[in-house]
């Protein structure tokens, strides 16, 4: 990272690797003039810093992705970058590389305590410390440090019989990386193995569920989505006791439950017109 930056004067928007002769480079222009840019060597970077600059496809940078409909499908990493940027682009990939560095250290730190908590000594956080191809990742604003800090996390905080935050974890995962969707399914095949089929199935299910809603509602914003977006919010800040038993967890999220169906399926393009009108 600190070449890259050496290079480009400090300019964190070096990082990303934008292709000067393309879209993304007269966007990345129209939000920051001094926006460094690159004649080769263009990588993936540009488009989380794309999402973090465009984070739910509203505006006019994500039109410049090569194939937005691919890109938005990870978009944890460059979501981050927007809220640790504020919303402002010209601090969008100082954002990206601090979420990054930040997500090296937690990968190790998760890393070291999961092996002690299996009878190690700790050295098993050097393999994501010292992790190359993680470290490579972070220098050029990638999203693969964070999703493999989400990955250790969500381990590390299951194992300690941590459910609540575990399953919170695993169902992020496929928003850091797609594959990454088979750690939920392997956890998932382990617990219906040991008999706890009815509760894990209805915890992952209601958590992927209400991760898409509230997605869903942020790029409708209707007063329903709004509602949800609200109730969605009361819900990640429960208590511990009002969430660690499975009946008193279904009870604290049911209002979550009963706008699903509104939030998942908006009203048709004929209908909005009706459906935003000010009252």
């Amino acid at each position: 990272m600190v070449p890259a930056l050496h290079s480009s004067g400090w300019s964190f928007s070096a990082l990303p690797r934008v292709d000067a002769r393309s879209g993304m480079a007269a966007a990345a222009r129209a939000l920051d003039p001094g926006f460094h840019t690159v004649q080769t060597g263009a990588y993936d970077g540009q488009f989380y810093w794309g999402i973090a600059v465009d984070p739910l496809a509203t505006g006019s940078v994500h039109a410049q992705f090569d194939k937005a409909s691919y890109r938005y499908g990870h978009p944890l990493y460059g979501w981050l970058g927007w809220i640790f940027s504020a919303g402002v682009g010209q601090a969008a990939a100082a954002a990206l590389a601090a979420v990054g560095l930040a997500s090296l250290f937690v990968s190790g730190a998760a890393a070291a305590l999961l092996g002690l908590g299996r009878g190690g000594s700790g050295w098993e956080g050097l393999f994501a410390a010292l992790n190359v191809g993680l470290i490579g990742a972070a220098a050029h604003d990638l999203g693969e440090p964070l999703a493999a800090a989400v990955l250790l996390v969500g381990l590390l905080v299951y194992v300690r019989g941590l459910r609540v935050p575990a399953w919170i974890c695993f169902a992020l995962l496929p928003f850091a990386k797609e594959p990454l969707v088979l750690v939920p399914i392997a956890v998932v095949a382990w617990e219906l193995a040991h008999g706890r089929r009815r509760t894990v199935a209805a915890l992952v299910a209601l958590l992927v569920l209400f991760a898409f809603a509230a997605v869903r509602a942020l790029r409708t914003r209707g007063p329903v989505e709004l509602a949800f977006l609200g109730l969605a919010a009361i819900a990640v800040c429960l208590a511990p006791n009002a969430t660690v038993a499975f009946t008193t967890a279904l009870r604290n999220t049911a209002f979550l439950v009963v706008l699903l169906p509104f939030v998942l399926l908006p009203p048709s393009l004929t209908a909005r017109a009706v459906y935003h009108r000010p009252l």
